[in-house]
């Protein structure tokens, strides 16, 4: 699935391109990349792998949070982000793939090969200023009531969201146990 997407060129942004793509096939195109680029860190992660993309070989932006409702395939421009977006999850959930790439990469062990509790507890920072960062639709309250609140899917986005990230922080503190 990747190598057919880098051969559609799906690596390379649009924008690089100008004139080639249409603003809908140029965000669609930024979709389908980042889509594959979150399976890719995920499944590899679920698999103990690294993943087959390498941040070096791509240059495709994150998608743009607009308001689908005004996104078709004759659209001259992108419609302006809307207050109550269906798209800022999958945004968010790239970002979270971005950050978890970041965290694999990061050494966590010092010079004498033997895990480092300050960089550990680094890491985890970045994790936890991540999930302070999200849009209050997003973040999980201690609260059952304020947490369960809202449309079914966005319950199901916010606990997901914050199950991915708190396994990140117990990945993190693994070599620990």
């Amino acid at each position: 699935m990747i190598n057919i997407a880098r051969t559609m060129g799906l690596h390379i942004d649009p924008d690089t391109h100008p004139g080639k793509y249409s603003p809908f096939e140029s965000e669609m195109r930024r979709r389908v990349w980042w889509d594959i680029y979150y399976l890719d860190v995920f499944i590899s992660d679920c698999m103990s792998l690294p993943p087959l993309i390498d941040d070096a070989t791509f240059n495709c932006n994150l998608p743009v949070d607009c308001d689908d409702s005004h996104l078709y395939p004759r659209t001259s421009m992108l419609p302006p982000p809307a207050d109550d977006s269906d798209y800022m999850y999958f945004i968010l959930k790239s970002r979270l793939a971005q950050l978890v790439k970041k965290i694999r990469r990061a050494p966590i062990n010092d010079d004498q090969n033997q895990p480092d509790i300050k960089a550990a507890v680094a890491l985890a920072q970045e994790v936890k200023d991540w999930l302070s960062a999200l849009p209050p639709q997003f973040q999980l309250a201690a609260d059952e009531g304020v947490a369960s609140s809202g449309p079914p899917f966005l319950v199901a986005q916010r606990c997901e969201l914050a199950s991915i990230a708190h396994q990140i922080v117990l990945k993190i503190f693994h070599p620990f146990l």
